[in-house]
């Protein structure tokens, strides 16, 4: 009887080491897990579990990251395969999910009209652009003139000699 409660004292201690200081389990997910080059950030969300945990990330296009929960920028269309290896007090685990990332290039196509143009200009430039090429530059400049000289007035009405 001494004997099998020393065995089991003794798996016991031995259950509660491996927990304790337990082999690292490796988990992640990322998001989003489709992109455009330069367009996309990934983020990885690291879920390993262990103790004393220091990670190596490699993203599959020569990218690597030592961040628990990194985030990635592809430069380069293509289907990536991404890799995790946790290294913890129990020693180390890796998790490799093949074919996860796809960069697909951006169809959307550049509007290069002159409208399309101003819509990603700021408003007030924008407005500004839109008045030299309806009034032509002469009328502009001559606007911008008249603007000064009223600015000018009024400082000057405001001031009591």
């Amino acid at each position: 009887m001494k004997k099998s409660l020393q065995v089991i004292s003794m798996i016991f201690l031995i259950a509660l080491v491996g927990i304790v200081h337990g082999v690292p389990d490796a988990q992640y997910t990322a998001t989003p897990l489709t992109g455009h080059p330069y367009l996309t950030t990934i983020q990885f969300v690291n879920a390993t579990t262990g103790l004393n945990l220091t990670y190596a990330w490699d993203f599959g296009d020569g990218g690597t990251s030592t961040l628990a929960n990194p985030f990635h920028v592809y430069g380069a269309v293509g289907v990536f395969t991404t890799k995790l290896v946790a290294t913890g007090d129990g020693g180390n685990d890796n998790l490799t999910r093949n074919n996860y990332i796809t960069i697909t290039a951006d169809d959307t196509p550049l509007n290069t009209s002159v409208g399309g143009i101003l819509d990603s200009i700021p408003p007030l430039f924008g407005s500004l652009v839109s008045l030299v090429i309806a009034a032509g530059p002469i009328m502009v400049i001559l606007a911008l003139v008249g603007f000064i000289i009223g600015l000018f007035g009024a400082i000057v009405g405001k001031i009591k000699l």
